[in-house]
């Protein structure tokens, strides 16, 4: 069985260089990846990727703008999308779940938007710090989605 496949769509370059290199080396995700919004959707419909990863705050068109426009294209409907967003306030929970996410998880649960939202990039991190980002959470909520069993999350 082929590894399932990832896209990550976030500008924050620092954060997508770091979470692919996780997810991959972690978990054996096959992930691709996209730091703008149009790209993102491009490769969604060309790829097809098994699940995708969204951020909320980007240039452009937000992650909200993103979901609408992937549910409207047939050949991307049906891929699921957990957002993955440094606003972990409860309204943009309900807000990205009603605009269609299979779930949500807020940076913070991964240890990394504290450093994000000072201003820094991922490689101002730590590398002791680097070691602990707990990506193993979001591995649990991807097989939940893969699975069909995220309605908790």
């Amino acid at each position: 069985m082929s590894a399932p496949r990832l896209l990550i769509i976030d500008d924050e370059q620092d954060f997508l260089t770091t979470a692919t290199m996780r997810l991959r080396a972690e978990f054996g995700y096959a992930v691709l990846a996209a730091n703008d919004p149009d790209e993102g959707i491009r490769r969604a419909k060309a790829e097809r990727p098994d699940l995708i990863l969204l951020d909320l705050a980007m240039p452009k068109i937000d992650g909200y703008e993103v979901m609408k426009l992937l549910h409207a294209d047939e050949a991307t409907r049906d891929i699921p999308i957990i957002v993955l967003t440094s606003h972990g306030a409860e309204r943009f929970r309900k807000k990205s779940l009603d605009w269609g996410a299979d779930a949500f998880v807020a940076k913070d649960a991964l240890e990394l938007s504290t450093y994000l939202r000072r201003g820094k990039s991922a490689q101002d991190i730590p590398l002791a710090r680097k070691d602990i980002l707990d990506y193993r959470i979001l591995d649990q909520v991807i097989q939940k989605v893969l699975t069909g069993d995220a309605s908790s999350e």
